[in-house]
């Protein structure tokens, strides 16, 4: 992150944005370039570790990528607000968002009902 300032590394505060999003981008390995897709999500938190829950179709790119490796990234936004600035003839765009990284894990449907 190239401005530190404004780096968050509160866990609460983390959290308190990704409740805010309404939608996760999971990035996926596929031969050399990123698999990017849009998803809705759930978090659960267990014993101070955060778990995000993604509900799929049973087959598809996404699961096939995954099953070949199952390291992925995730980007979350929200709080978009477009700043003017009329003396300087600028402009720029305010927004908060998480970026994080993690292991994929399939979930059985038993488990997955709990949350």
């Amino acid at each position: 992150m190239r401005r530190k300032d404004r780096e968050i590394k509160d866990f609460d505060k983390i959290l308190q944005i990704m409740r805010q999003c309404d939608s996760c981008v999971l990035a996926l390995n596929d031969d050399g370039f990123p698999y990017m897709v849009p998803l809705n999500f759930g978090m659960d938190i267990e014993d101070g570790q955060l778990y995000l829950y993604f509900h799929c179709a049973m087959q598809g790119k996404k699961l096939d990528l995954i099953r070949k490796d199952n390291r992925a990234t995730f980007e979350m936004d929200c709080d978009h607000n477009f700043i003017l600035y009329d003396e300087r003839m600028s402009c720029t765009m305010g927004y908060s968002s998480v970026v994080g990284h993690g292991i994929i894990e399939f979930v059985e449907e038993e488990k997955s009902m709990k949350h």
